[in-house]
C-alpha cells in the first residue's frame, strides 16, 4: 500500500486531506493473533495519524500507531497482538488526513502483512514437558 499524502491539500489548500485505507477480513476462531507488517515511511510524509489496528466485530482489540515512526526512508518490520472471543476479525492499515508537505520524498508504505494464530501457552508447556521427560528417559539408559 503506498500512501501518498502528497495528494492532499494541493491547489493551494483547495482540495481536501488524503485519506487511505487498506483492510482485510478473515473469519477467526477464539485465541490470541498477531498481526505483522513492513512500515517505510519518508522523510516528510505529514499526516494527522498512520496506523494499523485489529479489529473483532468493528472492536479494536490491537493497535499500533505509526504517526511518529522513523524509519529513516527504509523497510522496517513492525507487529502487534490481540486476543479474540472468536468471530470477524479486520486487519486495517490507515493514513488519517494526509497532506502535501511540499518537498520530496513525502511518502509512505506498507507490505507484506501476516495474520497469525500465537499458540497457546499450555500447548507449549506440554510440548516443553513431553520433550524434557524424553530427555531424562534418554539419560538414565
Amino acid at each position: 500500500m503506498w500512501l501518498k499524502a502528497f495528494e492532499g491539500n494541493q491547489a493551494d489548500g483547495g482540495d481536501p486531506p488524503a485519506n487511505a485505507t487498506l483492510y482485510q477480513d478473515v473469519a477467526a476462531p477464539a485465541g490470541d493473533y498477531e498481526v505483522s507488517f513492513f512500515f517505510r515511511k519518508e522523510a516528510n510524509y505529514q499526516a494527522e495519524s498512520t496506523f494499523v489496528e485489529l479489529l473483532e466485530n468493528d472492536a479494536r482489540i490491537g493497535f499500533l500507531d505509526l504517526t511518529a515512526v522513523d524509519t529513516g526512508g527504509a523497510f522496517e518490520q513492525f507487529s502487534f497482538s490481540g486476543s479474540t472471543a472468536g468471530g470477524s476479525l479486520r486487519v486495517q492499515a490507515k493514513m488519517v488526513n494526509g497532506v502535501d508537505a511540499m518537498a520530496n520524498p513525502q511518502s509512505a508504505m506498507f507490505d507484506d502483512f501476516s495474520l497469525s494464530v500465537v499458540p497457546e501457552p499450555s500447548s507449549s508447556v506440554l510440548l516443553l514437558a513431553g520433550m524434557l521427560a524424553l530427555a531424562a528417559r534418554r539419560r538414565r539408559r
